[in-house]
């Protein structure tokens, strides 16, 4: 992924607190895109199961991270919910 700045963002669906950030991260992206800023946001959804699928891709949509490359840990080894920032040489800065 190339980009001079990336944010991975790791959540559940059901995360009270991710539902919170979901929507700043959204404003984020389009606050940054009208300042032509080159950044990826990618996101990392830490729910496993095939249980857990349609309801983290509902949550996609309905969060509107069409922007977003959009994942998901299947083997649960994120288990960490958190957001990374790193820069084009893939240094983490925050």
């Amino acid at each position: 992924m190339k980009a001079k700045y990336t944010i991975v963002f790791f959540y559940a669906y059901d995360c009270p607190h991710c539902q919170k950030q979901s929507p700043a991260l959204v404003d984020f992206m389009k606050r940054a895109h009208e300042k032509n800023w080159d950044l990826k946001i990618f996101t990392v959804s830490t729910k496993r199961g095939e249980q857990n699928i349609e309801p983290t891709w509902k949550y996609v949509k309905e969060k509107n991270f069409s922007d977003f490359i959009n994942t998901n840990d299947p083997f649960g080894v994120s288990r960490f919910l958190v957001s990374t920032i790193f820069n084009q040489r893939h240094k983490f800065m925050f």
